[in-house]
């Protein structure tokens, strides 16, 4: 979905709309993505016998990432909604939430935002009855919920349960401490708010639109952008593993071989939000690899992780015992039920460094597109239109 590297599906199969495009074909370079066309053309390709789609027979396509069916229909059988908790989900609270650093400012995590049971429900969602709504790009897969961003905004309805989420974050949002908020011209963050760049046609911070990537390991997506077709903010779901997540200043940083300005582990079922110049002048993305690496001073979180983990003891989150490199019960065994920081021996224990081993990750990308959006969805080299991570 990133400008500087068009997708295959683009690539060979250039949108014929000349109602939209002008006519002429363009180059790949400079051809519009256009998710819901890539979805419908990938579907007619692994309706034909031995078609490939980017390298991969049909059969794999589908058969690798639509696998047990069934179980997972009977894990959501209730495809029309999520059970969630009655008392609602954690605030995105404005002290305690908060990991920016580094200049990349104005960005929280909830590391345990969705309960376990909501997880699975929605992941067999995503594998059972919206399976179909994917498409194979370059390094992921992805499914577009809400509409076209435009200009102008194609809005479609939000299935009965992507509503619900977009409901709870924006409650979680409005339940803690980020204000609405307004951006100076030069990116600062002004003193009223912190939750910057909300339109002023559009004073709401609940989503209205969802993109949903599907990461297999070694994966990723490059740097970029989300473009201004969104208010200047983001929320990202992470569901099914663990990933480090990269901010970083500009382009010209992305290739000078220095390290991101942050990195933040976004364990599953986190929450991440992130505004003001993290949004609008910083670039994210994930590195395409099959293992992280977790180091202190480097992984913005990881000492916080790691800390809760050694006070949490057994049973250990099933995400850290299938993904460290080191199992968590010798990882952790001479912190293991040792109290909050301040307690006697908690400052000695010193935080591990180690590989965190990818696996099979979604990731739910919830953004609000203004009603009355009016700025094209495209941007420098980099920036994308979808974005997410």
């Amino acid at each position: 979905s990133v400008r500087a590297a068009p997708c295959e599906l683009a690539r060979r199969h250039p949108c014929p709309r000349a109602g939209r495009f002008g006519g002429a074909r363009r180059s790949p370079r400079s051809l519009p993505m256009n998710i819901k066309s890539l979805i419908r053309r990938a579907k007619a390709e692994t309706a034909e016998p031995g078609s490939v789609a980017v390298g991969k027979a049909a059969s794999d396509v589908e058969g690798d990432i639509c696998k047990d069916i069934g179980a997972a229909t009977a894990v959501g059988a209730n495809v029309g909604r999520l059970e969630l908790p009655e008392a609602g989900l954690p605030a995105v609270d404005e002290l305690g939430a908060a990991v920016g650093g580094g200049g990349a400012e104005s960005v929280w995590l909830v590391e345990d935002w969705l309960p376990a049971d909501v997880e699975q429900q929605i992941l067999a969602l995503l594998r059972g009855p919206h399976c179909g709504d994917f498409v194979q790009l370059r390094g992921k897969r992805t499914a577009r919920f809400g509409g076209d961003p435009g200009p102008p905004f194609a809005q479609e309805p939000l299935a009965p349960w992507l509503q619900q989420l977009c409901l709870a974050v924006g409650s979680s949002l409005d339940a803690g401490a980020l204000r609405l908020g307004a951006e100076s011209e030069d990116g600062v963050q002004s003193a009223g708010g912190v939750l910057a760049g909300v339109s002023e046609a559009s004073p709401c911070r609940t989503p209205n639109h969802v993109l949903v990537n599907q990461y297999r390991p070694g994966e990723g997506i490059m740097p970029h952008t989300d473009g201004p077709a969104y208010d200047r903010w983001a929320a990202i779901l992470s569901l099914g593993c663990a990933a480090v997540f990269d901010f970083w200043r500009d382009h010209a940083h992305t290739t000078s071989g220095s390290p991101p300005v942050r990195s933040l582990l976004l364990p599953p079922r986190s929450l991440l939000v992130f505004t003001g110049k993290a949004y609008s002048a910083h670039l994210h993305g994930i590195s395409a690899r099959r293992v992280d690496e977790l180091e202190e001073g480097r992984v913005g979180n990881w000492s916080r992780v790691a800390d809760r983990l050694r006070r949490q003891g057994r049973p250990y989150p099933e995400w850290a015992e299938r993904q460290l490199e080191v199992p968590p019960e010798q990882l952790f065994a001479s912190g293991e039920g040792q109290g909050d920081e301040g307690q006697p021996g908690a400052a000695a224990v010193a935080v591990p460094s180690l590989g965190l081993n990818r696996a099979d990750r979604f990731s739910l990308t919830l953004r609000r597109v203004p009603p009355l959006a009016a700025a094209p969805p495209v941007g420098p080299v980099g920036e994308a239109a979808e974005g997410g991570a």
